[in-house]
């Protein structure tokens, strides 16, 4: 079975309004952030649908689609913020123009992401523990 993304780069664009993503990495955000949904939701979406999110109500889909939304948004954004490398660069020149970034921002990026999704999932009922 093939692992596939909760979102696609049309609604990120279109309904979620999100960062501008570079389409050649788009898909693979998406896939992390669909992995940390997963994470999230114990992969009771992907054990009950295999990522079709279909079969939910339409609550519930907008639901996991935004907090999907949520996460790629940030990947993205700490991508952006470290060159693709993964480590931050606090302060750069371009073209004789210097600035710096706030390492612990970038840092704090995903947890923040995390908690928002908790959040955005808190009223599906996926987050439950429990049996």
């Amino acid at each position: 079975m093939a692992y596939n993304a909760y979102i696609t780069a049309s609604y990120y664009t279109d309904s979620y309004q999100g960062v501008d993503i570079d389409a050649s990495k788009f898909y693979r955000f998406a896939l992390r952030a669909s992995g940390e949904i997963d994470a999230l939701t114990f992969s009771r979406i992907r054990k009950a649908t295999g990522a079709e999110i279909s079969g939910y109500d339409t609550y519930t889909q907008e639901a996991i689609q935004q907090a999907t939304c949520v996460i790629t948004e940030a990947l993205a954004l700490i991508d952006t913020a470290t060159g693709g490398a993964g480590a931050i660069t606090t302060a750069e020149s371009v073209n004789g123009t210097s600035y710096t970034i706030d390492a612990e921002s970038v840092k704090q990026l995903l947890p923040d992401a995390r908690a928002k999704a908790r959040s955005i999932l808190l009223p599906t009922g996926l987050l439950y523990a429990g049996i």
